[in-house]
């Protein structure tokens, strides 16, 4: 019987230490899923910091280069001399004016100049790839043209993504005629969101383009092999979220798989362009010493908890179980003897104790009553 109560007592210790080591560790991973997702979110929120920061950066850089080209006089009284000033049946010189633009754009590092007519078309630029393009249903021209005031917008063309500023050149007091600056965004532009964000930042950014066909990938900061594969991942993330149906990038977070690991990401509008997006991906592995320092309160936590359970337990044992056992083995002896002369020491709390002194009690009773 005694075998058998230890053997008893040894599965009741191994199973109670089993399932508080499959609670701890449980908490443990819930613990580190919950302070990952917190910690992404939290680099989320500073590479969107430094993506607004950076996109006003580069819109304010890009007013000064193209108000650099605008404001100087030589310049524009050049251009306006070379379309407005031609004798009738011949052709402005174009070439004149091309060459002058991009002596500017190679001053001022731009991705390329162009000169606009009143309507929108193209008359002069310095990047042939971008010549045949009409601006006219631009809904940036015709704000510029009804309002007279430069204004930023985004152009995307073929493969390329450009910040695009247009001056009405008829407020420096010449024909009406535009000017077109604009600035690449490209992978430079990219490692500026990630710079931004702080130094030793392992965050990363890419900047989309969707398409009927898909996401296309136009910069990143990512390696190469993850820049090829964040489409695919792109596409498995937005099915999960739309409950197997392929639909546009969402707005807020997204789990990706990027070479094996799980990245937090959120697809946010470039330049506030609803065309193109800038995707901003927290780090594959979020601070470590933080994680470390949260589950060991969470692991001494569980160990005092299990410390203060066990001294309850053995407190309740001594205090109760012990002593009703005890009387219980007394009571099951007198009954199956008939030895009424046994008595019963009352311990543990006072209901056993007066449970004790009752049946010593009753053994003088029926001892008495037996010899009379």
């Amino acid at each position: 019987m005694n075998t058998i109560k230890s053997y008893s007592a040894r599965v009741s210790i191994i199973v109670a230490i089993a399932t508080v080591a499959v609670v701890v560790i449980g908490l443990s991973l819930w613990q580190d899923a919950h302070v990952s997702r917190a910690l992404s979110s939290a680099e989320l929120r500073v590479l969107r910091t430094a993506q607004i920061s950076s996109e006003r950066a580069h819109g304010s850089e890009l007013a000064l280069r193209g108000e650099t080209i605008a404001g100087n006089q030589a310049v524009t009284g050049y251009i306006a001399q070379a379309l407005d000033n031609v004798l009738p049946g011949t052709e402005p010189d174009y070439a004149s004016v091309v060459d002058l633009l991009e002596e500017r754009r190679s001053q001022l590092k731009l991705s390329m100049v162009a000169i606009l007519s009143q309507k929108g078309s193209v008359l002069a630029t310095t990047d042939r790839m971008i010549g045949p393009l009409d601006f006219g249903d631009s809904l940036l021209f015709r704000s510029v043209r009804e309002s007279k005031r430069a204004k930023n917008g985004l152009l995307i063309h073929e493969d390329r993504l450009l910040d695009m500023r247009i001056l009405p050149l008829a407020e420096y007091g010449f024909s009406e005629i535009y000017l077109l600056v604009a600035l690449p965004l490209d992978q430079t532009f990219a490692r500026s969101l990630v710079e931004g964000a702080g130094e030793g930042s392992k965050a990363d950014v890419a900047l989309l383009l969707p398409t009927p066909q898909g996401v296309r990938v136009v910069a990143s900061t990512l390696s190469p092999s993850a820049a090829e594969a964040l489409p695919s991942a792109l596409s498995v993330a937005v099915s999960d979220t739309a409950g197997g149906a392929a639909k546009p990038l969402p707005d807020g977070n997204l789990w990706l798989e990027l070479a094996g690991a799980q990245r937090l990401a959120e697809a946010v509008p470039l330049f506030g362009d609803a065309d193109a997006r800038v995707l901003l991906i927290a780090p594959a592995d979020v601070d470590s010493v933080a994680h470390a320092s949260l589950r060991l309160p969470l692991q001494i936590g569980c160990v005092l908890a299990l410390l203060a359970v066990g001294i309850a337990s053995w407190w309740f044992w001594r205090r109760w179980l012990a002593p009703i056992e005890s009387l219980l083995r007394v009571l099951e002896y007198a009954a199956d003897s008939g030895d009424l002369q046994l008595k019963v020491k009352p311990t543990g709390s006072p209901l056993v104790s007066r449970v004790g002194a009752a049946f010593n009690r009753l053994c003088v009773r029926v001892a008495s009553s037996s010899r009379a």
